[in-house]
């Protein structure tokens, strides 16, 4: 990723875990990280939810709406409106690191790579999360480690 490329971040409401507007405010943060970003957030029917969303996003960000529960469908919607050279995919509930966007372009900004894929760490709110964060870490570190993080797609956050 070059400096000048810009990117859009795309992630559906479905499965925000009440973290759908933090979600978005942390991206809306790193827009000085690149030299465009665009936020598009897609929406399945959670009326009082997007509504909200609506209301804090800004001029490029958009929502997007898809009546269907199909994670497929629901990326492949935003996809369809976005006009970045990048398309980060990621999840309502998942809140990115302060300056992921500038890591990211520094890490890829001398490559020349057609797609990445990006690690997450949990951030724990119980014991089930403290359990479930545990068995995904053990389940998933060794099969990504030996064949390189770059390598493989994880269907886990």
């Amino acid at each position: 990723m070059r400096p000048n490329h810009s990117v859009a971040v795309i992630f559906p409401l479905h499965d925000n875990r009440g973290f759908g507007l933090q979600a978005l405010r942390a991206w809306q943060q790193q827009r000085h990280d690149v030299s465009s970003l665009e936020i598009i957030v897609v929406g399945s029917g959670q009326r009082r939810l997007e509504s909200r969303v609506r209301k804090q996003l800004s001029a490029p960000d958009s929502l997007v709406n898809c009546r269907t529960l199909n994670e497929a469908k629901l990326y492949n919607a935003g996809a369809a409106v976005a006009t970045a050279d990048w398309l980060l995919f990621s999840e309502s509930h998942v809140v990115p690191a302060k300056n992921m966007l500038s890591r990211l372009a520094e890490r890829l900004k001398d490559e020349t790579v057609d797609a990445a894929v990006l690690g997450s760490t949990h951030k724990t709110r119980g014991r089930s999360s403290q359990v479930d964060a545990a068995l995904c870490e053990r389940e998933h570190a060794g099969p990504i480690r030996a064949v390189g993080l770059g390598r493989c797609v994880s269907l886990r956050g």
